[in-house]
């Protein structure tokens, strides 16, 4: 029922848009509706920003741009290699893909943000993403009509109107350095971010001891008769040394149910603990998190690219980790830092997908082209180029609102 009210919403707010519009009070606030669903505010304020940087930065700004281009070319093999994996997790592992709530997050294919982070990280990543499209079209000499802020759909975005006779008069490496430097930008926030978590993360918080976490000790279970409670760090059984999940289940295997052990905490000493019989098997009663093996997962640059480790992040303030700072503050950062990364990250490679107008199909777009060009076999290569990207474009629309499909029919 919620989805309905949310389309029902959707679609009120845009046809009482077109009615304002109709009447002139839209434009009186400097506002125009392009299309169905596209309200944008236009300014020629920052332009000269934008040609002071372009002008004193000039130099390194162009090396960059080759930089930007070989960059955008393997944005363009990840995102496909990225979009086939999932569509082969819809049709042969769905139990794979979470429920995600349609009212509670941020969509993109495989990704869900927190609303007031997701859409903090994704104005700044749009602005950064388009006025990185302004300053490399003035680098290049390609002039910048208007800027500025939109609504397209429920998305909010910032756009650059660059000189349409001037893109055409600009050589194939020109174009591609403007076409690649905004999914390039948003790649290079992304990395600055992620780098910032990890900092954050690994100074500040440190793991209270070695060991297994006790999340959840089940009401008359062994657990709770022995005086086993929630938070307390189990660190062995009978005086064998545990540190990781692994190593407590190997060591429970080897006793039998009715068994009598004894479990070794960090803080609050040992407990006298007798097995209970679940099939046959020992039985405890509780959930365990695995306290060092987590923290080393934090560890772990490369870990901050998937979206588990910032729905992960809050174990940290938990009685198992101890920070040197007031972990809150701490949290709220590295957490607001994490999205931007991740959101960054995905958002500049999922630009490079090859679908016009997006900038990887612009990429593509001009280097089909230049390959069609080069064999001198096809006389009309704008048209052939035409009809390649268009139905690449195609084929990538459908793959990437397949899983957005699928999440609105579970």
């Amino acid at each position: 029922m919620e989805i309905y009210l949310i389309i029902a919403a959707f679609f009120g707010f845009w046809i009482i848009l077109h009615l304002l519009n109709k009447k002139g009070y839209i434009e009186r606030f400097g506002f125009s509706l392009d299309s169905m669903f596209f309200l944008a505010w236009r300014t020629e304020k920052g332009k000269q920003l934008m040609d002071q940087i372009a002008r004193r930065w000039r130099k390194p700004l162009k090396k960059i741009g080759t930089l930007n281009i070989i960059l955008s070319l393997a944005a363009i093999l990840i995102v496909t290699i990225f979009l086939a994996f999932q569509l082969f997790i819809i049709f042969f592992g769905p139990d794979l893909i979470g429920d995600v709530a349609i009212t509670d997050a941020i969509l993109l294919p495989g990704l869900a943000l927190p609303i007031i982070f997701g859409l903090i990280a994704l104005i700044v990543a749009v602005v950064i993403h388009e006025f990185s499209h302004a300053i490399y079209a003035r680098v290049e000499d390609i002039g910048v009509e208007s800027v500025g802020f939109g609504l397209l759909a429920i998305l909010p975005l910032a756009f650059v109107e660059p000189n349409i006779e001037d893109i055409k008069q600009s050589s194939r490496l020109q174009k591609l350095k403007m076409f690649s430097s905004g999914p390039a930008s948003n790649i290079y926030l992304a990395a600055i971010s992620i780098i910032i978590v990890f900092l954050i993360i690994t100074t500040t918080f440190t793991p209270v001891s070695p060991g297994i976490g006790l999340v959840e000790v089940q009401e008359n279970s062994p657990a709770e008769i022995a005086g086993l409670q929630e938070d307390m760090i189990i660190t062995g059984i009978n005086n064998q040394t545990i540190e990781s999940h692994q190593e407590f289940q190997e060591i429970i295997n080897q006793y039998n149910p009715d068994d009598t052990i004894t479990i070794n905490t960090a803080e609050h000493g040992d407990f006298q603990l007798q097995l209970g019989n679940a099939n046959g098997e020992p039985y405890m009663g509780i959930q365990l998190i695995d306290v060092t093996g987590l923290y080393t997962i934090f560890s772990n640059p490369i870990a901050y690219i998937t979206p588990q480790m910032g729905m992960t992040m809050p174990t940290l303030d938990t009685p198992f980790y101890e920070s040197s700072i007031n972990p809150d503050i701490t949290l709220t950062i590295a957490q607001g830092a994490f999205w931007m990364g991740l959101l960054n990250l995905w958002l500049g490679i999922l630009n490079m997908m090859p679908i016009f107008p997006l900038d990887g199909g612009r990429v593509f777009w001009e280097i089909i082209e230049s390959l069609l060009e080069k064999q001198n076999i096809i006389k009309n290569t704008e048209t052939a180029t035409k009809w390649i990207v268009g139905i690449i474009s195609i084929i990538f629309i459908i793959i990437y609102l397949a899983p957005i499909a699928y999440l609105l029919m579970i």
